[in-house]
């Protein structure tokens, strides 16, 4: 499946839908870019990790943040690859941070590879904040961007979450 690796440029409230929206641009070219309507805790934990806002007590990204660091992995890539019924899907890669454990065990689910990379499951908004606070890739599926992205372009020197 060819991915193309999107920035989040903006994160917004849709006064239609009542909602807020989470604007993903490709980097590469074409640019075109992905609505995402998410959840209001989702918009803010994004809001708050573009403009580095500290909180007194972690909330829960804080925590899966600490949780992978603690445990020696890292969030390698967030790929937004399935669309059904009208919902976005997620996978999330973690792997091996430093020198991990190398002998992961590989699950009989296939969810543990045997190159000790796990793939989750992960709505988008939850993918996309958690990988704002590690500072890792986010890809969209090319299909995804072509059928259902628009022509929307950003100044690059406009904000990203404007």
């Amino acid at each position: 499946m060819e991915k193309v690796e999107v920035a989040v440029k903006k994160v917004l409230v849709d006064h239609l839908e009542r909602s807020p929206l989470l604007l993903l641009q490709g980097k590469g070219s074409p640019k075109k870019t992905l609505p995402l309507w998410i959840g209001e805790g989702e918009a803010t934990a994004i809001f708050l990790t573009l403009r580095d806002i500290q909180v007194s007590r972690p909330l829960a990204y804080d925590v899966m943040k600490n949780l992978l660091e603690k445990t020696d992995r890292k969030l390698e890539r967030v790929m937004i690859d399935d669309l059904q019924g009208g919902s976005y899907h997620a996978k999330l890669t973690i792997g091996l941070a430093g020198d991990g454990i190398k002998d992961s065990p590989v699950g009989g689910d296939g969810i543990v590879s045997k190159t000790g990379e796990i793939q989750l499951d992960a709505r988008p908004s939850d993918a996309v904040a958690l990988a704002l606070k590690l500072q890792s890739p986010i890809f969209v599926s090319e299909e995804i961007l072509q059928n259902k992205g628009l022509d929307l372009f950003f100044d690059a020197n406009e904000d990203e979450d404007g």
